[in-house]
């Protein structure tokens, strides 16, 4: 998730999917979502060195509709995700923790390599933060 004014990103915590559980992963990331005044999504879409789309990316666009389906409002971005899993590892290799730590936590710190990619981007970009609840 992003600050208000999406200059920055942290993890949040898992949500946890079983296999073929994808409209039950939407749906609580569209909780989420709503608690937190969220609205835009951005999900990772895989691509392979070359640019062009790999076998998991269907399953990234899968999500992204599941997303759009029990998120109404809120916009979805697919993102190129290419290298987030290995910066992401990088960085918490620097952070010098351990292996067991690093397995638990590459999730969400990908996560924020996306979203900080993503609001690089688009130059502090501020509808990925929370909605300003004094409006």
């Amino acid at each position: 998730m992003s600050d208000p004014l999406g200059v920055t990103a942290r993890a949040l915590p898992p949500v946890e999917v079983s296999a073929g559980r994808g409209r039950s992963a939407a749906a609580a990331i569209g909780k989420i979502a709503a608690l937190h005044g969220v609205v835009e999504i951005v999900v990772g879409l895989p691509r392979n060195m070359d640019g062009t789309e790999g076998p998991s990316a269907t399953g990234a666009r899968r999500v992204a509709a599941d997303l759009e389906a029990y998120c109404p409002g809120i916009k979805v971005i697919l993102h190129d995700e290419r290298l987030t899993t290995a910066l992401a590892e990088r960085a918490l290799i620097e952070a010098d923790l351990s292996r067991a730590k690093r397995r638990r936590l590459i999730d969400g710190q990908a996560a924020v390599v996306l979203l900080t990619s993503y609001l690089s981007q688009t130059k502090g970009n501020t509808d990925c933060g929370p909605r300003d609840r004094s409006e």
